[in-house]
C-alpha cells in the first residue's frame, strides 16, 4: 500500500531529514500517474511502499525526523486514514494564534472616542 508522509522541520536540515527518511523506507521521487514521468517531490514530502499501515508509516517518519527536529509536524495518508503527529489543534477561537486565550475573552472595556482627540492636530 503507498503512503505519503509529509514532514514539516524547523530547523532547516532537510538534507539530514532526506538522509534518514530514505533509511526508513521513504523515497522523494514518484511517478507521476497523468503524465507516467518520475518526478521530485517537494521539500518535506516523501512516499513509501514498505508499510502495511498508515500507523506504521507514521511511527516510522516519527523515529526518522524526530531527532532532526524534535518539534516537527507529519502528516501520513493512505490506505483511506490520515495520521499526524505535533501537529497543532484547531482552536474554536479564530484570533487565538493571535491573542492567547485569556486576552481573547477578556471583558476589558474600550476607551471613548472622545478620549483619542488630545492626539489630534
Amino acid at each position: 500500500m503507498r503512503f505519503t508522509a509529509r514532514v514539516e522541520i524547523h530547523d532547516n536540515q532537510y538534507v539530514m531529514l532526506h538522509e534518514r527518511m530514505k533509511a526508513a523506507s521513504f523515497s522523494r521521487t514518484m511517478v507521476d500517474s497523468t503524465t507516467g514521468k518520475r518526478i521530485h517531490l517537494p521539500l518535506g514530502e516523501y512516499v513509501s511502499e514498505a508499510f502495511s499501515s498508515a500507523q506504521k508509516a507514521l511511527f516510522a517518519a516519527m523515529q526518522a525526523s524526530l531527532p532532526v527536529d524534535f518539534h516537527a509536524e507529519i502528516v501520513v495518508s493512505g490506505g483511506g486514514k490520515i495520521v499526524t503527529h505535533g501537529c497543532p489543534e484547531v482552536e474554536e477561537n479564530p484570533w487565538s494564534f493571535i491573542f492567547p486565550t485569556a486576552a481573547a475573552q477578556s471583558k476589558a472595556t474600550m476607551p471613548a472616542i472622545g478620549c483619542y482627540s488630545l492626539f489630534q492636530n
